[in-house]
């Protein structure tokens, strides 16, 4: 009864003490044995339920004419040993199975934290190079899609990191479901040529074409005028866009002198006589836009009747402006997963992120946990944002990190084709590198100390079933004696002795491994497996390390019980 009483006290106190800290001590250290308890109490009860058990099975075995059976559950009926011994098992198998699962449990938080905060199974940093052009190589080198993704850490000094990506591959990669980060968009104002022809008018205006090189992001500039007030054809030649070009932004070069032209009206944009920008494309507010950053618009846009009509404004402001409009080929707010801060929006404000030293509005979509970034950090489409800050005024230099994240069973032949590609890969990180090295922090050694003190706890108890065999061997002798003097063969000796050495030890595990469950999904590990606040998914139930440590558990006991010195030869 007192094991029962202390069990249950045990059990209160755990339920009752803070999550964080079971170890924790309320006064009367109950919490600091309480595994302990509650084993011994469930203990006590399964050998009272094992001895019934036991002797009503004997008779019935004995009744139906089943001869060892009949033996072994009468003799472990009248077996009071069972209750000095079945208690100290159970209770040594508790410690080594929370033991174990605390272990089996960091080592797999430490490796989910390393793939979170890695964001791949292994990442190249990469030397500095053009967004488009770390895009274009590793397509190139990996052109399945499963095995590598171009990827730029970028962000604002002190602020959460904002990860562009190749959403794409991110789910072969990094396990991440990307597709929200790129929804469809307008295509982009593609073409290939070096010649360029715009049709258009202004009196005395010149206008100013920004190209983005495509594979390169090289940006080049083609130049028309100056025009006349009449409508006409206006070329320029632009050789880097040979192997083709995308339409960025235009402006009038009124907004570079700062000279006054009246407006300009643009018709259509051709190349090598193909016609890239028709006058319902100029015409169409869907495709065009003004800055969406913090500056200040300086440009009035009328679109309508098969063309785009532009005048330069000079906004009463003390921000910058931005007399730029933009070809919109990507979604604007830019689809965005966020953790943390970076997720919190307290005001009415459109959210909003440093991304490549531009302000972009964001479409947020909370996570709990984002590659790299971990708990706090901005994940985005890495097109569209390159294409988003390809041409925009007013950037704020920014740190930039370009990377290649690889997936796990990434061959090594894709590094060459990177290499090949023209990318400089450096040697990186791994996520078993990075938990090696958790490993050999503090919690894993605390865990680790731990499991290995619950092995010396499981051999004291073994040593005790050893001491308990011993001390009962001469009453089990004499009745062993007994049966053989009354005509039992010594094999059918054997097995009764066997059985009824072997069926405590059983009870015992089983009430051990039982405890150990039913005081994870009460409370959590008493020591979490990082140092800070990291979070650690529940319930921390392992199956797989406790079914190793009630097999070694089952092993050791039985070892001891069938060969100790007692036994019959």
């Amino acid at each position: 009864m007192c094991a029962l009483g202390l069990g249950a006290a045990a059990l209160f106190q755990i339920v009752a003490a803070p999550a964080a800290d079971v170890r924790r001590d309320a006064g009367f250290g109950l919490a600091q044995v309480a595994p302990l308890l509650v084993a011994a109490a469930l203990g006590v009860l399964g050998t009272r339920v094992l001895l019934a058990a036991a002797g009503l099975y004997g008779r019935h075995a004995l009744a139906a004419g089943r001869l060892t059976a009949a033996l072994a559950g009468l003799t472990l009926g009248r077996r009071r040993t069972a209750y000095r011994i079945i208690p100290v098992l159970a209770a040594a198998t508790c410690v080594l199975g929370l033991a174990a699962q605390d272990y089996a449990g960091g080592a797999d938080a430490r490796a989910r934290r390393a793939g979170v905060e890695l964001g791949a199974d292994r990442v190249l940093p990469v030397a500095p190079v053009n967004r488009e052009r770390l895009l274009a190589a590793v397509r190139a080198a990996d052109p399945g899609g499963h095995e590598a993704m171009a990827v730029v850490v970028t962000g604002p000094s002190g602020g959460p990191p904002v990860i562009a990506v190749d959403s794409a591959r991110l789910r072969s990669v990094a396990g991440v479901d990307g597709a929200a980060l790129h929804p469809a968009a307008p295509a982009p104002l593609a073409f290939s040529g070096t010649d360029l022809q715009l049709a258009a008018s202004g009196d005395g205006a010149r206008v100013r074409l920004l190209l983005g090189v495509d594979g390169t992001g090289e940006q080049v500039v083609a130049e028309f005028g100056p025009l006349s007030a009449q409508p006409a054809r206006y070329r320029a030649t632009v050789p880097a866009c040979v192997r083709g070009c995308r339409v960025e932004a235009l402006e009038t070069a009124a907004a570079v002198t700062g000279q006054d032209h009246g407006p300009v009206e643009l018709r259509e944009l051709a190349a090598g006589g193909t016609v890239v920008v028709a006058g319902d494309v100029f015409a169409d507010p869907v495709r065009w836009r003004t800055t969406i950053g913090q500056q200040a618009s300086g440009v009035q846009v009328a679109q309508g009747g098969g063309g785009l009509r532009l005048t330069d404004v000079r906004p009463r402001t003390d921000r910058p402006v931005d007399s730029r409009l933009y070809a919109v080929d990507t979604p604007v707010p830019l689809p965005a997963l966020a953790a943390g801060e970076a997720a919190e929006n307290n005001t009415n404000d459109q959210p909003s992120a440093s991304v490549f030293g531009v302000s972009v509005p964001l479409d947020l979509r909370p996570a709990a946990l984002v590659p790299r970034g971990g708990g706090n950090g901005v994940l985005v489409d890495l097109e569209y944002s390159a294409r988003i800050a390809a041409a925009a005024v007013g950037v704020i230099p920014a740190a930039e990190h370009p990377e290649v994240w690889l997936a796990p069973g990434a061959s090594g032949a894709v590094v060459d084709r990177l290499r090949a590609a023209g990318l400089d890969v450096g040697g990186g990180d791994s996520v078993a590198a990075a938990k090696e090295r958790a490993g050999r922090l503090a919690p894993a050694v605390t865990l680790l100390g731990d499991l290995a003190a619950a092995g010396v706890v499981l051999l004291l108890a073994a040593v005790a079933a050893f001491v308990v065999a011993a001390v009962d061997r001469r009453d089990r002798d004499a009745e062993l004696a007994a049966l053989r003097r009354q005509g039992v063969a010594h094999g059918t000796v054997r097995r009764v002795e066997r059985r009824a050495a072997l069926a405590p030890v059983l009870v015992a595990v089983l009430v051990g491994v039982a405890a150990s469950v039913l005081l994870r999904l009460l409370a959590p590990p008493p020591v979490r497996p990082f140092s800070d606040r990291w979070p650690v998914p529940e319930p921390s139930v392992q199956p797989l390390a406790l079914l190793v440590a009630g097999a070694v558990a089952l092993a050791l006991f039985g070892a001891v019980a069938v060969l100790h010195p007692g036994r019959r030869r």
